[in-house]
């Protein structure tokens, strides 16, 4: 396994958070060493090797899972499409399942990596594998841009690190710390942003549709894609008469953009101009992608949507090979909320996308309503945060007493029970993954000392709520310290109704 320091780090620790409950992630480099395998494989196949060298081993124990990834990683790493297949495997632990294997090309650590993206179909409760095809799809694509979101992540890093330092050096100069803290604040918020958006494109198709600002998803969806337009030379052309409101799945109009602009930057591999435009039409608002690449043969245009098909075969390491799952996937995406996607090309004189996304026009605030009777300070609550990092515990705490609450903080589960039993608590803030108890069963020790205790769990990953906790909010970290007061208030207001 190669080293490559503080940047293989990000990329690990990234497609990290790429590898889901049901989807693990390995990577092949060009001599066909693994390089990277999330824990879910170990999971999956019953093993639990002591470093990623072992996965080779690992995958010589079933032949056919073996013959397939050497020969699809071979397959992509010559510029071929090699389709998604499903395999009957028994693991070590005896443990039969039907496992869907599929391929990519990883842009990674400045090079080329095949990404094995492997997924256990045989608890689905759909009677095909198209939810896990979708779900594979959208993590190639993410896989894809990886390289891109930790340049950016580092970034960010090294101008949050340089202005610390220059505070601490003017330190008796309040404006110029102020600055400093200023474009501190503005690089961390921009962290959280690509932080909630790779997130969110990883995450499953089934989530609630609501009033959407396509404006401000695309700006979104730019700004993560910003590293890679600039490297393959690609101008962005806006043209956006008004900001218009859909209705749909954020993620899912996210990974639509997403598809549809990588495809350009792949028919552009010079460079070149892509023209984004927004309008409404006969009750829908249409996102029109225009490139200027070189079109497409009206064989292809007929085949484009086709699951599986894909025009990336050149070996061209400008071009992103793919799983021909792209397209087929925002088809069939857009389908499910009354949207469409249609393509126009001629040869030589590009491509145009034209996505139709259902008009809303309902707004909604994202602040809790605030009654009459609710409450509306935090000033003499008692409160317990529990957080294993004490930076955090440290600034939740700083913030409400600075608000006027009381706050007890601890750093492990044990020590929140604890508290729990000496003290009345008003609401807890409990961080879900913390060693020893914690996560839901720390929930239902709390619940068990005090049954009303308003409990806001906080985490960086999705947390499905515990019935047994029905006051119980969430916090998705990272988060803003106005945020922290918000929930707060929030949660007191629930439990007062």
């Amino acid at each position: 396994m190669g080293t490559g320091g503080k940047s293989d780090q990000a990329v690990e620790r990234i497609l990290g958070v790429l590898s889901q409950r049901r989807v693990a992630i390995a990577t092949f480099d060009s001599y066909g060493e693994c390089r990277y395998a999330s824990p879910f494989w170990y999971t999956l196949l019953g093993a639990k090797p002591s470093n990623v060298t072992d996965l080779a081993r690992l995958l010589t124990d079933d032949p056919e899972l073996r013959d397939a990834v050497r020969r699809g990683v071979k397959s992509v790493r010559n510029g071929e499409n090699e389709p998604a297949i499903n395999i009957p495997i028994t693991n070590k632990d005896g443990v039969s399942g039907t496992y869907a294997v599929a391929f990519a090309q990883f842009k990674l650590r400045n090079e080329t990596e095949v990404g094995v993206l492997l997924s256990d179909t045989s608890t689905s409760t759909s009677s095909d594998t198209s939810p896990d095809l979708e779900q594979i799809g959208r993590l190639a694509t993410l896989g894809q841009i990886t390289a891109g979101v930790a340049h950016e992540f580092n970034n960010i890093l090294t101008s949050v690190l340089g202005w610390t330092q220059i505070a601490g050096q003017n330190a008796e100069s309040p404006s110029a710390v102020s600055s400093a803290l200023e474009i501190i604040e503005a690089n961390a918020k921009r962290a959280k942003d690509i932080a909630a958006r790779l997130l969110g494109v990883s995450r499953s198709s089934e989530e609630a549709c609501e009033s959407l600002s396509v404006v401000a998803i695309l700006e979104e969806i730019l700004q993560l894609l910003s590293w890679e337009i600039k490297n393959a030379n690609i101008d962005i052309f806006r043209s956006f008469d008004q900001d218009e409101t859909c209705f749909g799945s954020e993620n899912q109009i996210g990974q639509v953009f997403i598809n549809i602009i990588r495809n350009a930057m792949d028919a552009m591999p010079n460079g070149g101009a892509l023209y984004i435009g927004v309008k409404r039409r006969s009750g829908v608002v249409e996102v029109a992608f225009t490139d200027t690449g070189p079109g497409m043969a009206p064989e292809m245009i007929d085949r484009i949507f086709d699951p599986f098909f894909t025009t990336k075969t050149s070996g061209d390491e400008h071009v992103h090979g793919g799983t021909g799952l792209g397209l087929a996937i925002c088809r069939d995406a857009l389908k499910r909320t009354g949207g469409s996607i249609r393509v126009e090309s001629e040869l030589g004189q590009g491509t145009r996308f034209i996505v139709s996304l259902p008009l809303s026009d309902t707004t909604s605030s994202g602040l809790p309503a605030t009654g009459e009777n609710g409450v509306r300070s935090i000033a003499g609550i008692t409160v317990l945060v529990a957080d294993d990092e004490p930076d955090i515990g440290e600034m939740i705490r700083t913030s409400l007493e600075l608000r006027g609450a009381d706050v007890v903080t601890v750093g492990t589960g044990q020590e929140a029970l604890a508290a729990c039993q000496a003290n009345r608590f008003d609401a807890a803030f409990v961080d879900f993954s913390m060693p020893g108890l914690s996560g839901h069963a720390l929930e239902r020790e709390l619940l068990g000392v005090q049954p009303e205790l308003p409990i806001i769990v906080m985490s960086g990953c999705e947390v499905e709520m515990s019935e047994d906790a029905p006051i119980a909010d969430f916090l998705k970290k990272p988060f803003d310290l106005d945020d922290v007061e918000l929930k707060l208030l929030e949660v007191l207001r629930n439990a007062r109704c």
